[in-house]
């Protein structure tokens, strides 16, 4: 839902609406030739008072825009905003900031909606909060752009903390900082973690842009069992937001020195470690596939893969993820390469991300069995595309997290556009070929929106 955030929404468009006419005094038929002074005056001014308000004079006896055919499910969902879904609360702000006719509704109704806006502003994700803020200009309100937030520890939630990012230091600054790093590491291997530590946060006062210092105090942290202040300079690692930090992060899921986190949702959240499963559904025609998910996942730094099998066939894979995980959604779906990719949030079982694998079998002409998709395309290039997709969402994590809320809270318009993308390529296996035509897979729809 791409929108400029300016200080008034676009008018609405307009759309057909009833044809204005006087009923005869015989049977109650319309007759749109008879109408009296009284009547020719009333359709006037309201034709005037529509004109002024902005509307074409058909509009000014209807409302059927896009908010007024949501407005209950909209008002249902503001007036318990800590209970709805982000994606809905989004779609919500926005469908008012754009379309709302504010000189139909009353001042209780104005009043209700601006407290819903107002928790949208001030508790939702940023995109959310400057949808939000317009809405709020429209109603006479005032407020600054709201300082970024960071997604809590459930992959949605947003804690009020700014965002870290501080000034470049002089580089001899960064010359001091890095040997002061080192020599704090080398305290940590001696297991002197309290001196290691000490040295560290003194090379971060140096350079506070060394992610060196800053990853290593982060391992100092755990290792000391400060869980909070571990978790900490580990967002701030993220923050910095370049490709250094992200491969650190990726790193974090595997080092030793993270053990006593690697269960802790906050580090899965930051580093996008994750325990994973992989259900093969097909038996020995879903082989291929298995083995390619297992190598995306290798060459993506995910250690802790699982697979199983399943006499459960599906035709349709599904993913099944934790919401801490919710960010790496869009990356994966996309990789999977089939068209009929569902995801869905859980919050059952010990995996973070269950992959049920399943796709359509067909007899090809020479009698073998043909795969409709073998899996993620494991090679070089696709997946040093993959590493840079991952390290833009280790960096903004809600940029992700707000595409897939977009799609669950509109699933059934998202997955018919999607399985009709798959009918139009299925029957076009090429001859003395083993698959179907690749062709996108839900991720690649996510990121289109």
């Amino acid at each position: 839902m791409s929108r400029r955030h300016d200080n008034a929404g676009p008018q609405p468009a307009d759309s057909a609406a009833p044809t204005t006419a006087t009923r005869s005094s015989v049977g109650g038929q319309l007759d749109p030739t008879r109408r009296s002074k009284r009547g020719r005056w009333v359709l006037s001014c309201a034709a005037a008072i529509g004109l002024w308000a902005g509307l074409t004079p058909d509009r000014a006896f209807a409302d059927d825009t896009p908010w007024k055919k949501r407005e209950h499910e909209c008002r249902s969902a503001m007036r318990k905003a800590e209970e709805a879904s982000p994606g809905l609360l989004e779609q919500c702000a926005d469908l008012f900031a754009v379309h709302a006719r504010l000189h139909l509704m009353g001042g209780t109704d104005r009043d209700e909606l601006q407290k819903g806006l107002r928790w949208i502003y001030e508790n939702a994700p940023d995109r959310a909060s400057l949808i939000a803020r317009d809405g709020l200009f429209r109603l006479g309100v005032r407020v600054p752009v709201r300082e970024a937030k960071i997604a809590g520890g459930d992959g949605t939630t947003p804690v009020g903390r700014a965002r870290y990012n501080p000034p470049e230091t002089p580089k001899a600054d960064q010359k001091s900082a890095d040997a002061t790093a080192k020599a704090g590491v080398e305290e940590l291997l001696k297991k002197r973690y309290e001196q290691g530590a000490a040295k560290l946060k003194q090379a971060i006062a140096q350079d506070p842009r060394s992610e060196f210092a800053i990853y290593n105090y982060a391992c100092s942290q755990s290792l000391l069992k400060k869980r909070d202040e571990a978790i900490e300079w580990l967002q701030n690692l993220a923050d910095l937001g370049s490709d250094q930090s992200a491969e650190r992060l990726v790193k974090a899921r595997s080092d030793g020195d993270f053990t006593n986190l690697r269960e802790d949702s906050d580090f899965k959240r930051i580093t996008g470690h994750m325990k994973i499963k992989v259900v093969n559904t097909m038996g020995e025609a879903g082989e291929p596939a298995i083995a390619n998910i297992q190598k995306m996942f290798d060459k993506l730094g995910h250690k802790d893969v699982e697979v199983a099998t399943s006499k459960d066939k599906r035709e349709d894979p599904q993913v099944l993820f934790k919401p801490h995980a919710k960010a790496q959604v869009p990356l994966i779906a996309d990789l999977l390469d089939h068209p009929r990719t569902r995801f869905d949030p859980t919050d059952e079982g010990k995996y973070d991300m269950v992959i049920l694998w399943g796709c359509k079998l067909q007899q090809g002409e020479d009698g073998s069995t043909q795969v409709e998709s073998v899996g993620p395309d494991t090679v070089d290039e696709k997946m040093n595309a993959a590493k840079r997709k991952q390290n833009e969402v280790l960096a903004k994590p809600e940029q992700a997290i707000n595409k897939v809320d977009k799609v669950i809270s509109t699933p059934e318009r998202t997955y018919k556009s999607a399985e009709a993308m798959g009918k139009r390529v299925e029957g076009t296996v090429k001859k003395g070929e083993a698959i179907f035509k690749k062709v996108e897979g839900m991720g690649a729809k996510i990121n289109s929106l």
